[in-house]
């Protein structure tokens, strides 16, 4: 037997949007719920047997609630990975978005491909956590270049991308934005804390 795609649908997108999940379930399906569930837990509520079962979904990594701000102090101190991005090109919102991505992937790339390669404890802490990424901007190449020589300066982790100008900009190889960590934002925070939002 198997999950209706309704049901399974729209409890998954529920599921992976939020974390949890309320759905009704017939009692024919809980049987299913293992295989349904996958990387979570479950508690069940009989509600009467017109209404079938109430199924309350969470993540197994979900934390308990916040204690004192000791969650939102965690957040804040959590590291996270800032995209620096060049405004002055004009790119088009898509070309931008895959500047961003090539620049937030090239730490990853080069780093596995050195041999006995180790993450630091605030790379191994972004991985194991929510990816946090921060986009800001600079308004020429000049800016961009005294970010990455501020954050190399500073002995943090900063790779420049330098797009082949194949899409854009006449085939002039030419940079486009960088990517600072990822680091504590008590080391990230002096370099790229005082550009604007993009």
């Amino acid at each position: 037997m198997v999950v209706p795609a309704k049901l399974n649908n729209h409890a998954s997108r529920q599921f992976h949007r939020t974390g949890m999940a309320c759905v009704r379930l017939s009692k024919q399906f809980t049987g299913l719920l293992p295989t349904f569930l996958g990387d979570a837990t479950s508690t069940t509520n009989d509600v009467g047997p017109n209404h079938g079962l109430v199924l309350d979904v969470h993540r197994k990594t979900s934390k308990p609630d916040p204690v004192n701000g000791q969650d939102e102090l965690e957040a804040v101190m959590a590291p996270k990975q800032v995209i620096v991005m060049r405004r002055d090109l004009g790119m088009r919102r898509g070309k931008e978005i895959a500047q961003g991505a090539h620049a937030a992937m090239i730490w990853l790339s080069s780093r596995i491909r050195q041999p006995d390669f180790a993450f630091t404890e605030p790379e191994r802490l972004w991985l194991d956590g929510s990816f946090t990424k921060v986009c800001v901007r600079v308004d020429s190449e000049e800016e961009l270049l005294a970010v990455v020589r501020a954050a190399h300066e500073a002995g943090i982790t900063a790779h420049l991308c330098v797009d082949a100008g194949r899409t854009e900009f006449h085939g002039v190889p030419t940079p486009t934005c960088c990517a600072i960590g990822p680091d504590f934002p008590d080391r990230i925070d002096p370099i790229t804390g005082h550009l604007k939002l993009l």
